[in-house]
């Protein structure tokens, strides 16, 4: 996946091994992409907030890693704008349960403690 600003905007594009690649409004890469594909084309709206947006790439995480156990561990998220790019925090995936469970219909049986 390569993302970021020229001068016609943002720009997203899907490479694959053979180079190929495919412009995109939203994309996936990875064994839980169905999952996230599955979020994403559900939720993605072409005007979100920053915020808006940021929570909807967290949410596809956590649908992609769920049911996926070739997916999970640590997430880089970066936010690009026209003139920088931001390194979000790294996040553990698992966490990510906490924040969406309600969405699944999961009780949460324990909250882990900030140690």
């Amino acid at each position: 996946m390569i993302a970021g600003y020229d001068k016609r905007g943002p720009q997203i594009f899907k490479v694959d091994s053979d180079g190929d690649r495919c412009q995109l409004q939203v994309c996936s890469v990875g064994s839980g992409s169905l999952n996230a594909y599955g979020v994403l084309d559900t939720h993605y709206k072409r005007k979100m907030t920053d915020e808006e947006a940021l929570k909807l790439g967290r949410r596809a995480i956590m649908h992609a890693t769920y049911r996926d156990s070739g997916s999970g561990g640590v997430c880089n998220m970066v936010h690009i704008t026209p003139k920088e790019k931001i390194r979000l925090p790294a996040i553990d995936v698992s966490k990510l349960w906490y924040e969406f469970a309600d969405e699944l219909g999961r009780d949460i049986a324990y909250e882990p403690r900030d140690d």
